[in-house]
């Protein structure tokens, strides 16, 4: 009878352990490779926002969040794909694809403060490009 559960205690314990590693890979992947969440809706969104609000100015750089990533900013703003990357000298290899607080958290910089960088050189392209 020991035996018995000993060897299901131990299965239970492996499948609890197992399940947690998966739960922890995957939210790695979502949170390190931003490219691998479905973008279909984000699309649909940006495109749906687009159509009912024209195009942005520099005045909307405000709307900018920390989730959002350098490709939906380009995208949003209709900004060149490397001009955030020359003007924030960012190296990291996922650009664009990688959300503006990930990118300050792993450069180890302050959120706020890229933040405001990011939509002081957006509202910067967008006067001269009026």
């Amino acid at each position: 009878m020991k035996d018995f559960w000993s060897k299901n205690v131990k299965k239970l314990v492996a499948l609890i352990v197992a399940i947690a590693v998966i739960a922890g890979v995957l939210s790695v992947v979502h949170h390190y490779f931003p490219q691998a969440r479905p973008a279909g809706l984000s699309h649909r969104l940006l495109q749906a926002f687009q159509n009912s609000h024209g195009n942005l100015t520099a005045a909307d750089s405000g709307l900018i969040r920390s989730w959002m990533t350098f490709d939906y900013v380009n995208k949003l703003f209709k900004l060149p794909a490397d001009y955030l990357s020359g003007q924030l000298v960012i190296s990291d290899t996922h650009y664009p694809n990688i959300s503006i607080r990930t990118y300050a958290k792993n450069s180890h910089l302050n959120e706020s403060v890229v933040l405001g960088e990011v939509e002081q050189d957006v509202r910067s392209y967008m006067l001269r490009a009026q």
